[in-house]
C-alpha cells in the first residue's frame, strides 16, 4: 500500500496523548491470509521432475493428470472424425449428443481415476492407460462402424 501526501496518527484511541506524523509517500506491506496460503507447496505448482522424484498417491494423481490431459486430447479429436459422420437421411442430432455422452463420461473417468490413485485404490498404470484405453478401443470400434457401414437391420432380414 503507498499513500501520498497524507497524514499519520498514532496513539491509544481515547487518550489524548497521540502524535502525528506527516508524510509525502508512505508505504506499508500488506499481506492478507489467502496470500500467504497461497505460497504453500501444492501438488498442482510442483514440477513434473518433483513429482516423478517423490511418488507418493498424492503426487503420482497430479502425474497422471497432467499426461491424461493431452492424451484425452488426441484421442477426443481423433473421436471426432468418426462422430462428424452424418447420414444425409437420418436426423444430425444423434452424434452431437452421442460426443456429449462420450466426452463427459471420458472426463468424469479421468477424474475417478484420479482421485483413485491419489487414494492407493489403484496403481498409477491401471488409473491412467485402462481410461485411454477404453476410449481407444472405442475409438477403433466407431471406425469400423463408420468404414464398413454396419446396419442391425442386414442382420434381420
Amino acid at each position: 500500500l503507498v499513500l501520498m501526501n497524507g497524514r499519520r496518527y498514532e496513539g491509544e484511541p481515547g487518550t489524548a496523548e497521540y502524535k502525528i506524523y506527516q508524510f509525502e509517500r508512505y508505504a506499508m506491506r500488506i499481506e492478507s491470509k489467502e496470500a500467504t496460503a497461497a505460497r504453500a507447496f501444492t501438488t498442482k505448482s510442483m514440477t513434473t521432475l518433483a513429482l516423478l522424484a517423490d511418488p507418493q498417491p498424492a503426487n503420482l494423481a497430479e502425474l497422471s493428470w497432467r499426461v491424461g490431459l493431452p492424451a484425452s486430447a488426441l484421442l477426443l479429436s481423433l473421436l471426432a472424425i468418426p462422430l462428424s459422420f452424418v447420414n444425409p437421411r437420418a436426423g444430425r442430432s444423434l452424434n452431437l449428443v452421442l460426443a456429449l455422452l462420450v466426452y463427459m463420461v471420458y472426463s468424469n473417468l479421468l477424474s475417478i481415476s484420479q482421485a483413485w490413485i491419489a487414494q492407493s485404490r489403484i496403481s498409477l498404470a491401471t488409473g491412467l492407460w485402462g481410461v485411454h484405453a477404453l476410449m481407444l478401443l472405442l475409438l477403433f470400434v466407431m471406425f469400423y462402424r463408420r468404414l464398413t457401414v454396419f446396419s442391425l437391420f442386414r442382420f434381420f432380414r
